[in-house]
Parts: structure tokens; sequence; C-alpha cells
């Protein structure tokens, strides 16, 4: 079928009550599993900051600058800004459909329609998911008034919040919703922001939500509704309760859903295990349990759990693996014999080698390990071939700067190597592409776009059907990465699965690493600065693998995760994770 087939490492199998038909239905009566409401922990959510009502004769402008102060209450709440709405419209306004950010506003001008202009708006749907700029980004609030009992207030307001940039930053924090790929293989992170003060219900909420793109699926139920809240008790268990009808659910459906669960919830650090209940009934364990572990589902982990952590350098021509302090030469082919090899990229596994060789007109496969096995070329006549990309599937992704731009291809090593499927991607095909990679769970493609003054970076889903046959890629989008204009990108590489890591070379003496979100949020908390001049990035999606700095003078470790330091790489070409 063309996909890795993962095998379970789950000790009980999920059951809600299995019945004699092998489906999972929930049962008609039985008690529910009291749960303890404490709290383990609690983040710094920073001080209370109470909105002002309305005062006896505000003029317009007053009313409406104060309406946008309301919005920045804290704890969030509505009930003293729909105090400056027009009675016709207080109850219906609906703020939770959208937050609108700005950089800054002006004063506000007019009467009878009150003008407000903000700078730098950009905005977040309903679900939670970063849409970018709203339209330019310089946007004009318009406030059409009406007196009420002498008073102004607000005739017509558009259902968002509007808040600034420093605000949202302060109350909301970035998470993710994990679904699955469509072979149901992997997990697949979806970025959102969630509240700081309300990050399980939010996390939740957005999980029944779905997915909201057809690149990923989900098996949690659709109509399933969350009730109040999500309590977590002070030794860690989340308790959800959902109502709706979900019919039934085969034992590998509930187990996945389950892992969503799971995945999506341990982005709060006060939750360890969690508990589900539909329409008060508890879902279970098979053999009573109601309890599930945050830790379910580590074999479908979205940077792939079988994926190799050595680096792999390329030395003289030969291939070796091992650390940043000591590799040997791999057993294949390419670790006994040069064969001319310019780049190579490494399989999850770390048991296939793609290599680039003849000035980059060539495209070879081969073993890592076994040296018995021919290097088989694959692709050749091209005119300058970038370094491969390979996911968890055994896809192998190329791209070839040819004369008249960049053609992106797809090999599956796991049906035909020698057939190479084109790619179309807007915004990237044609383009002067310098580096790229694909996601390991290979559903997202970024690509550095070189410009006439400075390079930009862009990032496309792709979709595949439940076979693992590609369908399309979406047009690419651009992902602000925080250069100034004239400011170049030395090198991409994944810093999280929903982040890249982007080294560029800040000033003549001093590069800069930043990890670029992948929805094109503009945080961009993660930088650091390294002395010198940067050649390339060693970075990985796995959090606990080190990332690496390549400068003139070996391999630097600028996070000091393994003491610090540059490591001499006498001889060597390159040096990388494995994908």
């Amino acid at each position: 079928m063309g996909r890795i087939r993962r095998t379970a490492a789950l000790g009980v199998v999920i059951l809600a009550t299995l019945a004699t038909s092998g489906c999972v239905t929930l049962p008609d009566d039985g008690p529910v599993v009291p749960v303890e409401d404490q709290i383990r922990t609690q983040p710094d959510l920073g001080v209370e900051r109470r909105a002002q009502p309305p005062q006896e004769g505000d003029p317009a402008q007053v009313i409406v600058n104060g309406f946008l102060q309301a919005m920045t209450a804290y704890p969030v709440r509505t009930d003293v800004a729909r105090q400056y709405l027009a009675s016709e419209i207080r109850d219906s306004w609906d703020p939770g459909g959208k937050i609108v950010t700005y950089e800054s506003r002006d004063s506000a001008t007019g009467s009878d329609v009150v003008k407000v202009g903000i700078q730098g708006a950009n905005w977040v749907d309903r679900r939670g998911s970063w849409r970018g700029l709203r339209g330019s980004g310089d946007v004009e609030l318009r406030f059409p008034m009406i007196v009420e009992n002498g008073e102004y207030r607000i005739a017509r307001a558009r259902d968002e919040f509007v808040v600034t940039d420093d605000w949202f930053q302060d109350h909301y924090r970035p998470a993710a919703v994990y679904f699955l790929d469509q072979t149901a293989s992997i997990l697949v992170p979806e970025p959102i922001f969630v509240r700081s003060e309300q990050v399980a219900g939010s996390l939740i909420e957005a999980l029944l939500d779905g997915p909201g793109t057809d690149v990923v699926r989900s098996f949690v139920p659709t109509g399933l509704t969350l009730g109040l809240s999500v309590p977590v008790s002070d030794d860690g268990q989340a308790s959800i309760p959902l109502e709706g009808d979900v019919g039934a659910l085969s034992p590998e459906a509930a187990k996945l859903m389950i892992y969503q669960f799971a995945w999506t919830l341990r982005q709060d650090p006060r939750v360890l295990t969690f508990s589900i209940t539909l329409n008060d009934q508890p879902v279970t364990f098979a053999g009573g349990g109601t309890e599930f572990s945050i830790d379910l589902g580590s074999e479908y982990a979205p940077t792939d759990v079988q994926a190799s952590s050595a680096l792999f350098i390329l030395r003289n021509g030969l291939l070796e693996s091992g650390d940043a302090d000591a590799s040997t030469p791999v057993p294949g082919p390419l670790g006994q014999r040069q064969y001319g090899v310019e780049q190579v990229a490494v399989s999850l596994k770390g048991d296939l080698a793609a290599s680039v060789s003849g000035a980059g007109s060539a495209l070879q496969l081969s073993s890592v390990d076994d040296d018995s096995l021919a290097v088989v070329e694959v692709l050749s006549g091209a005119t300058r071939l970038l370094k491969p990309a390979w996911d968890f599937a055994g896809r192998l992704w190329v791209v070839d700067r040819s004369d008249d731009g960049a053609r992106v291809s797809m090999i599956d090593t796991t049906r035909d190597v020698t057939s190479a499927t084109l790619v179309p991607v807007q915004g990237i095909t044609g383009a002067r592409v310098k580096r790229f990679l694909v996601s390991r769970d290979g559903t997202r493609l970024v690509a550095v776009v070189r410009g006439r003054r400075s390079d930009s970076l862009r990032v496309s889903r792709i979709r595949y059907d439940s076979l693992g046959h590609l369908r399309g890629v979406t047009p690419s989008r651009n992902l602000p990465w925080g250069g100034a204009d004239g400011q170049r990108i030395r090198d991409i590489a994944w810093r999280s699965a929903t982040s890249v890591g982007v080294l560029h070379q800040f000033t003549r003496s001093v590069a800069q690493f930043v990890a670029v979100p992948v929805d094109g949020s503009t945080g961009l908390d993660d930088r650091l600065t390294i002395p010198g001049r940067a050649q390339a990035l060693v970075c990985s999606p796995v959090p606990d693998e080190t990332l690496y700095i390549r400068t003139a003078d070996g391999l630097g470790d600028p996070t000091g995760a393994e003491g610090g330091g540059t490591r001499p790489l006498p001889q060597v070409t390159s040096i990388q994770y494995v994908g």
C-alpha cells in the first residue's frame, strides 16, 4: 500500500463497551466515575485588568475607545464591552468568531460614524488558527453610532475581538491540535492559539471542531460538543464531558481518537491523564479502566518514532554516521567507495541514501547498511538538483533548478524508484529555489525562494488519498521570517514538527538562527545569535536532538546542550540529521 505499517505499543485495547458485532459503543447505563477537582500547577497568567463601563455623557469617540479598551479585560470577558453596544445588538454580538490583533492604532475620529485606523492587523479565526494579515494590514474600523436614552452607543460592531499584539501574546499561547494523515499512519499537528487560562478546554474545543483541511483526517466523531469546562484534578487528571450521538466506533477508530486526545492534551503542563464521558457515560479501557495517559500513541509521533537519531556526515567523498564527536563510514556502498557524491539525504529509518552527483545532474539511491546492494540511478539529465528530502512513508522529494526555474518531483521508493511524479507548486515551481524541506509527516513543503533583494520563505500543504497516493499540493504562501530587506537565508531545517529553523547572516560578523512557525504567526521568539559567518544549519524536529550551527571553524553548539564550544570538521562536505 506504499506506507509504513505501524505496530501499536499499547498494552490494552481502548474500548468503550465492545459489542459482539466488533464495534465500539457506549453503555446505556452505569455509574459516572468521580473526579477530584483540583489544580496541580497553574502557570503565571498575568495581572487582573478590569474593564471600565461607559460613563454618563461620554462622547461618541470615548465610547468607541472604551469599547476597544474593554476587550482587553483580563481574565477575558465580554460583559462590560457589551455595555457600549446598542441594546438591539448587545446580545447577538459574538466576538468569539475572530480575534484581530494590531501593532498600533490612530485616534478615533467622527461622531455619527466613528473611525479608528489600525496598523499591522492580523487575525485569528474561531478555532484559533492564525490567518495572517487582515487585508493589507492597515485597516479602518468603522463604528456607526446611535443615541439611546441620551447616551451614545455603538449601533453596529463586527463579531470580533480587537486587541493589541502585546495583549494577545500575553494572554494566548501557541499550541497544536493533533489529527492523522490520510493513511492513518502518523499524527499531524495543526497549529492554533489557545487562552492561557483555559488551555485544556480550548484544546479540546479545537479538536472537536475538526481539522478544517482535507490534508489530514480526524477520528473524533463529528457533532460532539464539550460541556462547561475541562476540570483538571490535583493529581493531573483532566475530565472531558462530551455530548452527542456518535454511533458505533471500531476498536481501531476508538484507539486513534484517544491518541488524538492524548497528544493534544499533553500540551497543558497540568495534565498527566484524562478521562472522557459521553452523555454522562464513561469511555473505558478493556476491563473497565476509565483513565488514559497522555503518553499514549507515541508510535504515531509526528517526527516518526522509528527515525534514526544519528548524524550523517559526508567526509572525503564517503558517507559516515555517528554523532558530533565521532563517526565511522557506513557499511553500505557510499561508505566504502567514492561515487562522486556531492549531496546526500538519508531516509528517516537511516536505511536508504539518496545522493546527488554529476554537478547536480543525477540522483542515485543506495543502501546505507548493505554493501551487496547496488547503487541505482533513479534520475538523470537534471540541471542542478538540490539536496533531496524524505518523509516517513519513503517518499523522496526532489527539486531541480532548471533554466526555467524550480521543478518539484516526488519518487515513491516503496513503489517504483525509477518513476518521478512532477508536482506543480504555485509560488515555488518556476521560482529561484535555494533550499527546500518536506515535513516528516509528509504534509508540508517549505522552500527558500531567492528574490531580487532578499529571500522569502514559502510553505505549501501536500494532499494524499487514504492509500498514500499523491493528490496535489496547495498554492504556497509566504512565511514571515524576520529578515530585513537585503538579507539572505543561508540554510533551513526543521526545528520542531510545526516550526522551521532559518539561518541567516545578520551582520558581517554575526549570524542568527530563528524558528519560524509554519502557520505564519509572527512570534519568532526562538532566536539565537552566533559570532562569525555561518555556513549551514544542523537541526532536527525531535525536541531532544541538539541544534548545531556549522561555521568555518567547525560544528558549534549555540544552545549549550552539549557544553557549547566548537568541534572541528576536517574534510567534511556536509553534516545532517535524517530526512
